[in-house]
């Protein structure tokens, strides 16, 4: 695929990340910029040389808008025929989230593609403890916000993957157990405290440590060799335009129900 036509729906905090991978690909010939304000629209195509508005079509489009806009965001661009890539959370609603389900849609788990993830190559994950802290306040509560993508991660390998117990304050900080096949789990995630992002566990490598921060894993005290210097969100570019390892719609949906089941819980606490 090249000379291509992309459009970023969505210029904020996460739209600013994605202009910079997406204007650095030579293959873009159109980039587009759309936003609710269009002044936010006009810095980034200003920024990375595109310009503002939607065209009637495109080949590739990338949703960073509010998640409440995701599905319908998401449908009128895949009913054009564009191969949609939607941050996380795919939707707020499971009922949204499924009818996205089907070829052409992705999801931006993006942790997937973390240096320290791809460098550690976790296979048969057995045990792990998650520290997720990330001191913002953004509205959403820290289930779909944060601990979406720990929930991704060990979706992919663990069978029968449920929380087995929650706690905490949804919009500041939640302590959850998993349970699977093979496999127990613990995640802390939270906006209160100095910035982390770290795995610990065991998988049939051996214990492994992943620095999500820093994109670095350690097996035995040794550094991981890298796979490459992308960054995350340069390396799940990649694998959206090739259409190979990311997540699709439909982990975008089973993540959600696993994160609704958490809030669940939460509710019934409280």
């Amino acid at each position: 695929m090249s000379a291509l036509t992309v459009v970023l729906v969505g210029c904020g905090r996460m739209g600013q990340h994605h202009a910079r991978v997406i204007a650095a690909d030579p293959d873009v010939r159109d980039l587009c910029f759309v936003d609710t304000v269009g002044a936010r629209a006009a810095v980034l195509a200003q920024r990375h040389g595109g310009r503002v508005g939607a065209p009637e079509h495109a080949d590739l489009v990338v949703i960073a808008a509010t998640t409440e806009a995701h599905s319908r965001l998401a449908q009128d661009w895949l009913s054009r025929g564009a191969r949609v890539l939607i941050e996380k959370p795919i939707a707020l609603q499971v009922d949204d989230a499924q009818a996205l389900v089907g070829e052409g849609c992705f999801v931006g788990h993006s942790e997937r593609f973390n240096p320290g993830v791809r460098a550690g190559q976790l296979r048969g994950l057995r045990r792990v403890t998650v520290e997720r802290v990330v001191p913002r306040d953004v509205g959403a509560d820290v289930v779909t916000d944060l601990l979406v993508h720990d929930i991704d991660l060990p979706g992919r390998q663990v069978r029968g993957l449920a929380c087995v117990h929650a706690q905490g304050d949804p919009f500041t900080e939640v302590v959850t157990h998993w349970m699977g096949e093979g496999f127990e789990g613990k995640v802390h995630v939270s906006r209160l405290g100095a910035p982390r992002r770290s795995w610990e566990g065991l998988d049939d490598g051996g214990p492994f440590h992943i620095d999500l921060l820093a994109g670095v894993a350690r097996r035995d005290g040794q550094l991981c060799d890298a796979d490459s210097a992308l960054d995350a969100l340069g390396a799940q570019w990649q694998a959206f335009r090739q259409g190979e390892g990311i997540a699709t719609a439909s982990d975008g949906v089973q993540a959600l129900l696993l994160a609704h089941g958490v809030l669940k819980q939460l509710r019934r606490q409280a």
